[in-house]
């Protein structure tokens, strides 16, 4: 459907004329991340140790407290971070476009916080279905295999037993033996199923930051738009291999104490510097990574869901528009802050 290397061309040339200032709102994008990661890791450290400290019976209350607010501050940012996250690519849209762009284009995700909540609501349910239904079809697969006959055994007995009404207590002690091999099989047929759905459905974002404020219809366009291209975004994303490559591996490095310690060389500091160094080394790495990246991938996949768009418009359009109307020309769409 579309030429992965033309794709980064247009990114570097819609980078290059732009009217905003990219590097500017993905060095705002990124250090927000990276300040919000760092100010989480700090504090949820510094209420553990305070916690350790409320041992004993007198200490319940405060410890109490503390576990708490712990847990409402992770959940906090995991529920607010997704919002921000998806506000950059009406920034990537903009910038693909040659449209202007400021500050305000990065809280898109809150100012369109509940169909952005809904269709987050709705992915979370689609890919759940998946899971459920594919540990169910790996337990009735592997029942059907030789080595399934005795998990097949126990439970006829078990129903005969109980006329057929089995407490979860009793089908976890049944299951309990056989569970490996079902959650391995089980994994597989969701991976396979759920890496489909999610090239399927992949451009629900960019239909919801594009101005489409209903998350199911948002779904259906991604289906309809990626009906016949989705291995085009399959190969757009291996061309990227060495930017996730490279994020997992710095990610990694946060880690890099503990698996020292167990390759038999431990870092010579205190427990402290053991955690924060390599954390904040990883830190440091990804804000830079990102800030030399991020918007390059960003604006690229930008214009591969522009050619998309302009593909169906093309084939939508009578024969003498689609003529006269060139299909590398970027679309002009205006912003639809709320």
């Amino acid at each position: 459907m579309f030429d992965c290397r033309e794709l980064k061309q247009r990114a570097k040339a819609s980078l290059a004329r732009t009217p905003c200032d990219p590097k500017r709102l993905v060095l705002i994008h990124v250090g927000v991340i990276t300040v919000g990661s760092l100010l989480l890791t700090v504090i949820s450290y510094l209420l553990q140790l305070k916690i350790d400290t409320t041992g004993g019976l007198s200490g319940i209350g405060l410890r109490s407290v503390l576990s708490t607010s712990l847990a409402m501050l992770r959940l906090f940012y995991l529920v607010l971070m997704p919002f921000w996250q998806i506000g950059y690519l009406s920034v990537s849209l903009s910038v693909a476009r040659c449209e202007p762009a400021d500050t305000n284009d990065l809280y898109t995700g809150f100012y369109r916080f509940w169909s952005v909540l809904r269709l987050y609501v709705l992915q979370a349910a689609v890919f759940g279905a998946l899971f459920l239904g594919g540990n169910y079809t790996s337990a009735f697969l592997y029942m059907m295999t030789p080595r399934g006959e005795p998990l097949s055994e126990k439970l006829m007995i078990a129903m005969e037993q109980s006329g057929g009404d089995i407490s979860p207590e009793a089908l976890m002690e049944i299951f309990s033996d056989h569970a490996a091999p079902i959650l391995i099989l089980g994994g597989l047929i969701f991976l396979s199923l759920a890496v489909f759905v999610f090239y399927r459905i992949r451009l629900s974002r960019y239909r919801v930051m594009d101005g489409q404020s209903r998350p199911i219809r948002a779904i259906f366009e991604s289906v309809k738009l990626t009906k016949g291209n989705w291995l085009s975004w399959v190969k757009l994303d291996l061309s990227f291999w060495w930017f996730y490559a490279a994020q997992i591996l710095i990610g990694l490095l946060a880690y890099a104490d503990v698996f020292l310690e167990l390759a038999g060389y431990p870092l010579p500091w205190n427990a402290e510097l053991r955690f924060f160094i390599p954390y904040l080394c990883s830190l440091v790495l990804q804000f830079i990574f990102l800030l030399w990246q991020k918007n390059r991938v960003a604006v690229t996949y930008a214009h591969a869901y522009e050619a998309i768009q302009q593909a169906k418009e093309a084939r939508q359009a009578p024969p003498s528009e689609a003529k006269q109307q060139p299909p590398t020309q970027p679309k002009s769409a205006s912003k639809n802050h709320p």
